[in-house]
């Protein structure tokens, strides 16, 4: 049979169809952010930790040990994320098995996978590490697909900060979480989606070539490097003077130094370190001393806790403090 077949005046001929686009939960906040993103493969350190970390808390809410291995801050952190969890299930069982925690979103293309589901609670809970970002698309997603499993109208979201040991709560209707999955899936898959740059867009398999952002570097590079005036003075009053352009341009700069400054900077001194560079040349300086806490105990001897405060900065991190105050036994003052 050949590739075309003659019926009549009529010719058929096969066509290849483009594959649809794969979505998961985990992908909705950065389609609400982009609608043509698309995840790049591999992952860096920072991933990998929040990948390590967070199978450890799902494994100790089960019973198991931590890793011997285990820094002090990450202990804390984990130890934050496993009670957090129990506190939130009052009791009730948590499921934190990975092969249990499959969930189908009506909608998308691709099964997620949670980090806790608490039945008896009628909650959905998901670990991350880093930054606190905007995660509500991800778990409307998968409130949403608990919503559908268990026949429910209403469901609890909870996403654990635990670096920051923050927590952010959602409650979630059917009705409305349904329908927030389906405007950005069907954003997402419309043939007139066109890219936006974004925080995401390092995460993005069209990074290097997405037009959206080769322009907005293009225009910030010709901002940042042709000259619009008659001084130095002149081009920064026109541009403090108009609040729209200022904004324009700081944009611009920051994605410039960002995709084009630094990489150029870190390949200036990698090329310094073998050959020379006409006006430019590495230098080095004495690093910082430390102090261990044996050598610095004689004079915590003779000194008042305000001292040493004082002389070791006067001001320590809120993550810091709170964890302080729970050694200690002290209620955190949080308007401080």
């Amino acid at each position: 049979m050949s590739e075309e077949q003659f019926i009549g005046e009529i010719t058929l001929t096969p066509v290849t169809l483009a594959p649809a686009k794969e979505i998961s939960a985990s992908m909705l906040p950065k389609l609400a952010e982009c609608p043509c993103f698309v995840g790049a493969e591999g992952y860096s350190a920072a991933a990998e930790r929040g990948t390590r970390l967070d199978a450890i808390i799902r494994k100790a809410v089960q019973g198991e040990p931590l890793p011997d291995d285990f820094s002090e801050d990450d202990a804390r952190t984990v130890n934050w994320g496993v009670n957090e969890l129990q506190s939130l299930a009052l009791g009730d069982y948590v499921e934190t098995r990975e092969e249990y925690l499959s969930l189908k979103t009506p909608g998308l293309s691709r099964p997620g996978t949670a980090d806790a589901v608490c039945r008896g609670r009628s909650w959905v809970a998901d670990i991350k590490t880093g930054a606190i970002r905007d995660y509500y698309d991800q778990l409307c997603a998968y409130a949403v697909a608990c919503m559908d499993r268990y026949f429910e109208e209403e469901w609890t979201a909870h996403v654990l900060f635990v670096d920051h040991q923050v927590r952010k709560s959602y409650e979630i209707k059917i009705k409305e979480g349904e329908a927030r999955v389906r405007q950005l899936a069907e954003r997402a898959t419309s043939p007139t989606a066109e890219p936006t740059p974004n925080e995401y867009c390092n995460w993005c398999q069209h990074h290097n070539t997405c037009h959206a952002l080769v322009r907005q570097v293009r225009s910030g590079y010709a901002d940042i490097c042709a000259p619009h005036g008659d001084s130095i003075a002149a081009l920064r009053d026109q541009l403090l003077a108009d609040p729209e352009k200022l904004s324009v341009f700081a944009a611009r700069y920051k994605l410039f130094e960002k995709e084009i400054a630094k990489p150029a900077m870190e390949a200036l001194k990698q090329r310094l370190e073998s050959e020379e560079v006409p006006g430019w040349a590495l230098t080095t300086r004495a690093g910082n001393e430390y102090i261990e806490t044996a050598g610095i105990l004689p004079a915590l001897k003779q000194s008042d806790p305000l001292q040493v405060f004082a002389h070791m900065g006067g001001k320590m991190s809120g993550k810091d403090y709170r964890a302080f105050c729970a050694e200690v036994g002290v209620e955190p003052n949080e308007a401080a």
